[in-house]
């Protein structure tokens, strides 16, 4: 039986019990695939593993992340990136300033840690995936098809969601989709999408760009408090169909309001460098604070 290190961080705020729960594991590369999706489980978060790369395997990142639900891996979680950033500067494994670089299953990505404790990621280049019916997105949610003011469709920048713009906040908050429903409509999309995500324009921090929820019930959450892997991919979604604009320098830069509605507000800060058509970097960043530390006996 061996012990690992753990962490419960809450991400995209700077207080605690807010924002996004996120699991991190330090382990020495001796955990399972199967044992990492159990220990995912066992703490009902979505988890960051972590193991330090040494020798030419360290030539391009400093630790190899995989990431879990308790259900199975997905390609990149955002709130558990920023974590384990703010967890490895915390334990001092990182110093501050400074930037930490992962291997994870869609590239490596890297982690500037800034003096203000911001964890500010990278993100892949966006991906714009298929599209879907406003009336089929209307049905999988709950919603009337008047609700729907723009034209769903899948954008990844690491990961695939769906992106559909709803027009009022009283209609994002009684929301309260069929979640076999709604995992079986995202099932057959193309591209493995992991969760739908949704917002208005009526914002509660006027500061705040959009106001979002988030639901990958496929992937065993019913909904996520603030949704960092979507974060870039919305600021792609909103270039590509008019709905935000980069400034004379060619960066669009812009903050998410989430959770809410589950009693977990956060916010996300995003930032995408733009070159004539193309999106040449996409950077989102937010806070975390430390909830727990332990171990695991497996």
């Amino acid at each position: 039986m061996s012990a690992y290190e753990y962490a419960v961080l809450d991400s995209f705020t700077r207080r605690r019990f807010a924002g996004n729960p996120a699991g991190v594991v330090l382990h020495d590369g001796t955990l399972t695939g199967a044992q990492m999706q159990l220990i995912a489980g066992e703490l009902g978060l979505e988890t960051a593993f972590l193991m330090p790369l040494a020798g030419t395997e360290a030539d391009n990142a400093d630790y190899r992340a995989a990431y879990y639900t308790g259900t199975r891996r997905i390609p990149l979680c955002g709130h558990d990136t920023v974590a384990a950033a703010v967890l490895l500067a915390h334990t001092t494994r990182l110093s501050v300033p400074g930037t930490v670089r992962f291997a994870t299953d869609v590239g490596d990505l890297s982690v500037e840690m800034t003096e203000e404790g911001t964890a500010i990621m990278e993100q892949a280049r966006p991906q714009h995936g298929a599209s879907a019916s406003a009336d089929d997105v209307a049905d999988a949610l709950g919603l009337t098809r008047e609700e729907i003011v723009g034209p769903p469709q899948v954008v990844s920048t690491g990961t695939p969601f769906l992106f559909a713009p709803i027009r009022t906040r009283a209609a994002l908050d009684a929301l309260r989709p069929d979640g076999a429903r709604l995992a079986a409509f995202l099932d057959v999309l193309p591209g493995r999408v992991n969760g739908a995500y949704v917002w208005t324009q009526e914002t509660t921090d006027p500061a705040a760009l959009v106001h979002a929820r988030c639901f990958a019930p496929g992937v065993g959450l019913p909904e996520d408090p603030v949704t960092g892997s979507a974060s870039g991919a919305l600021g792609a979604y909103l270039l590509r169909h008019g709905l935000a604009r980069p400034d004379a320098d060619g960066m669009l830069s812009f903050m998410t309001e989430q959770g809410h509605a589950m009693g977990r507000p956060g916010h996300a800060q995003v930032r995408l460098e733009v070159t004539g058509e193309d999106v040449t970097r996409v950077q989102v960043g937010g806070h975390a604070v430390l909830v727990a530390q332990g171990r695991f006996w497996v």
